[in-house]
């Protein structure tokens, strides 16, 4: 796959594609005493998610490879604007899967040694397994309460929500409610879950370890494929990079 270029028209259609909404952490400072204006190059990013982020034995389920989940797709366009760039990715499955809020609290500090407060980025890309009644009952409270752990934590990262490849109008709505509430950006996915994005039953993909394996369930083949994974690092992408 070629090297995704960073040209102006792939940042307008990564505009046109989602929606981005919201305001992040403080990226640029300017001084009270000169028109001057520093831009303070973050380096540092974490991502929290499910099986997109981490559902290939560690990398996205049913990227075709570890090289082309939204993870490394993201890692490969900051490494070309930002020196010394990083990341991490940890797994909030649990988080989701959780049907209260004092255990998806308790669950929360399973993040914690990743969570250190010199992160500039955290990538929260949570919500689409919170499917049952029980789990949704507190479900947009619990957004909330994330986002002000992680902020407890991490004071300097901007927090960016990925929300979500599996959503409703309703549940949209109360992540762009929360997301503005809480001053966050909130990156909508839910337009990029079409046919042509996803994977499809018999496609080969490759696990972190090496090994290799088919999509053989259909719920498994309408996780995002190359091209969707693609498209959410465009989308990821442009919120990192305001």
């Amino acid at each position: 796959m070629k090297k995704l270029g960073l040209a102006l028209t792939f940042l307008l259609a990564c505009a046109l594609a989602v929606g981005v909404v919201g305001c992040g952490g403080s990226l640029v400072t300017t001084t009270t005493s000169t028109t001057t204006t520093e831009r303070i190059e973050p380096t540092k990013a974490l991502f929290i998610g499910n099986s997109i982020l981490v559902g290939n034995g560690g990398s996205g389920m049913c990227a075709s490879d570890p090289d082309h989940d939204y993870y490394a797709l993201v890692n490969e366009m900051m490494d070309e604007v930002v020196p010394k760039y990083s990341a991490e990715r940890v797994s909030g499955i649990a988080w989701e899967n959780a049907t209260s809020s004092v255990q998806r609290g308790s669950l929360m500090r399973e993040w914690n040694s990743a969570l250190t407060d010199d992160l500039d980025y955290v990538i929260v890309q949570l919500g689409d397994n919170a499917n049952l009644t029980d789990e949704l009952e507190t479900f947009s409270a619990d957004i909330g309460r994330v986002i002000e752990y992680v902020r407890g934590r991490c004071p300097e990262a901007a927090i960016i929500w990925v929300a979500a490849w599996y959503s409703t109008e309703e549940r949209q709505q109360a992540y762009a409610e929360v997301c503005a509430e809480y001053g966050v950006l909130w990156v909508d996915i839910m337009p990029l879950n079409t046919s042509p994005h996803r994977a499809s039953l018999d496609d080969e993909v490759v696990f972190l370890d090496g090994t290799t394996h088919i999509v053989d369930e259909y719920e498994v083949a309408t996780h995002p494929g190359d091209e969707g994974m693609r498209l959410i690092a465009q989308a990821v992408f442009a919120a990192m990079r305001p």
